[in-house]
């Protein structure tokens, strides 16, 4: 159960903190014809520029669903209208209707192949379908038109950050900042890519940056508290999400990242008030059940640990950690071959997940299969590597056990 998935947002595309967002620009459009020479009034008004700018405020205030209606009026009115499509896609897009989204954008590019802004939504929408290489590509179509926009830049660091090319991703960020010096969602994202190549003091430096633009902006402070908890500066880790958690006490995640440091305290009770909370606030959030099921375990309430891990794998059947959790309660419960189900499930889901490997080995070791046992801890030694800090402890007893074997 080492190794609990911690409720990381994507690299981000944030909608949503893995990780900061790409960021959606949707170009407003306000067209105004000029008085032919001679007029004294001027000619009647356009219908289809009236419900581009109808839905243009309608999308201004979140209402995305009218917005969208009006664009279609705007495109029924006059289908070479391209801002309609541009707007109408960006709609869809953050709708989550990706596949009507690129219809609309692609015609947006076909009737104005130089169309920056459509290349750019276009982007991110294959980034949300997890494209990303045909993201890149658009946003790259986006700077090639307009080679100083910042947010192409961010946006494109960020389908690198989710590809794992942090390198590139950090090289995009710099490039962002370069041209918009306070650009504080790309301060965060290239925290996260420094994070993730192992730079803590960098991305602890890139966010306190971004915290120092935007004190009132609750990602920065979450983002640097996860540094701080990895590093095992858990008070700091706790500081940094309670203040997240004041500047938007609706946002479930710094619960679920303050249980996690509570938790690391060995302050159990504290985790599950914690991710209580979440659940009150997000009553389908499976990361809060899985963790307060630790919790639950850690105190020894073994049957509340089940029932919430039950509830975790009945949200999301694919949850690997979920099962791998459960199996842990199961072996200490003395349920073996319970156990075992769940970390054969585990693996068959993420085969790379340690903590389902070394519960194996101990599955094993209690059936008297040794063999099997040690192939399973040099398993997780393998799989455990690349994430020494959070299972030094752990290797260095399953290392202490191969050794021994080999004697």
């Amino acid at each position: 159960m080492t190794g609990n998935k911690n409720p990381k947002r994507k690299p981000s595309l944030q909608r949503k903190a893995f990780p900061t967002a790409l960021l959606i620009i949707l170009s407003v459009f306000f067209l105004s014809y000029p008085a032919a020479a001679g007029e004294k009034t001027p000619p009647p008004p356009n219908p289809a520029v009236e419900f581009l700018n109808k839905g243009i405020e309608c999308a201004a205030k979140g209402e995305m669903e009218n917005a969208a209606a009006f664009f279609t009026d705007a495109i029924k009115a006059d289908p070479k209208m391209t801002e309609a499509y541009l707007c109408r896609g960006t709609c869809l897009g953050q709708m989550g209707k990706s596949e009507e989204a690129l219809k609309d954008l692609t015609e947006a590019i076909k009737q104005m192949p130089d169309l920056a802004e459509a290349y750019n939504n276009r982007g991110i929408v294959y980034c949300d379908m997890g494209k990303y290489d045909l993201g890149i590509e658009d946003f790259t179509s986006t700077l090639k038109y307009n080679p100083n926009d910042p947010y192409a830049y961010k946006n494109r660091g960020v389908a690198y950050l989710r590809k794992g090319s942090y390198e590139t991703a950090i090289d995009d960020f710099n490039k962002a900042l370069a041209l918009k010096a306070d650009f504080v969602e790309a301060y965060c994202a290239s925290g996260q890519a420094l994070f993730r190549l192992g730079r803590d003091e960098d991305a602890i430096r890139d966010f306190s940056r971004a915290i120092q633009l935007a004190p009132a902006y609750p990602q920065p402070y979450i983002d640097r508290g996860s540094v701080y908890g990895s590093q095992g500066n858990y008070d700091s880790a706790i500081a940094d999400y309670s203040k997240a958690i004041e500047l938007n006490p609706r946002n479930p995640f710094p619960y679920c990242f303050r249980g996690l440091s509570w938790r690391k305290k060995k302050m159990y009770d504290k985790a599950i008030e914690d991710y209580n909370k979440a659940i009150l606030i997000k009553p389908d959030l499976t990361i809060a059940y899985n963790n307060r099921g630790y919790s639950n375990f850690m105190l020894g309430k073994y049957e509340e640990a089940l029932n919430d891990y039950n509830k975790a794998i009945s949200l999301d059947p694919g949850y690997a950690w979920a099962y791998d959790s459960r199996g842990e309660v199961y072996l200490t419960m003395g349920k073996t071959e319970a156990a075992l189900a769940d970390y054969q499930k585990a693996l068959s889901l993420k085969p790379d997940l340690p903590s389902a490997h070394l519960g194996m080995a101990r599955v094993y070791e209690k059936m008297n299969q040794n063999d099997k046992a040690m192939e399973y801890l040099r398993n997780f030694i393998k799989y455990a590597l690349p994430r020494e800090g959070e299972y030094r402890d752990e290797i260095n007893k399953a290392k202490e056990k191969l050794n021994s074997e080999s004697h």
